[in-house]
């Protein structure tokens, strides 16, 4: 009897220690499709929770770094180290593939679009040459039917190279009551 009682419990308290562990669970983001000339193609994401803040996402379709981060050394205030771009990668890509998206644009530039989307994290002058360089994490959809990381070490020339870029303006922290779903788990 005692044995039924805990084997009965386990997947409550299974689910409960993932929330206190951390595990999110998916964001209710918006893909925004702003241009009626291309309707798969997406143009911001509204309400993208990554690590726990939420985020307006924009998509810039021709850039380069210097635009979006400022002069070299530029300014990372939202994900300035690998862990935190690449977790952003995966919530942009959840989103996008969500929605049926199969490209990123700019709101306003009908018939410019992109299969692929970067986000700086570190800035640094590559030795050879004393080149102004970035490090990004990238989003990509080359198939055409499935958006997937790239790779983390993708190093771009900080004013040379014009590429896509995901920008992201924080919105709010998103506020998790841990407590008060385990206690539910319990009535």
């Amino acid at each position: 009897m005692k044995l039924k009682k805990i084997l009965s419990a386990l997947p409550v308290c299974a689910l409960a220690m993932s929330f206190l562990l951390g595990a999110s669970t998916a964001s209710a983001a918006t893909v925004i499709f702003g241009d009626p000339t291309a309707p798969n193609k997406a143009t911001a994401i509204s309400g993208l929770v990554v690590d726990g803040s939420e985020y307006f996402v924009s998509f810039i379709v021709s850039s380069f770094a210097n635009e979006i981060y400022g002069p070299f050394a530029g300014d990372f205030p939202i994900f300035n180290t690998a862990i935190g771009a690449e977790n952003a990668v995966f919530a942009v890509n959840a989103a996008l593939q969500g929605a049926g998206a199969t490209a990123i644009g700019e709101d306003g530039l009908p018939g410019v679009d992109a299969q692929g989307y970067n986000i700086g994290y570190e800035s640094f002058i590559l030795p050879i040459g004393d080149v102004e360089s970035i490090f990004v994490w990238r989003g990509a959809n080359e198939s055409g039917s499935e958006w997937t990381p790239g790779i983390e070490f993708n190093e771009l020339s900080y004013n040379l190279d014009e590429r896509a870029w995901a920008d992201f303006t924080f919105v709010t922290p998103v506020q998790v009551n841990t407590w008060g779903v385990v206690k539910s788990f319990y009535r």
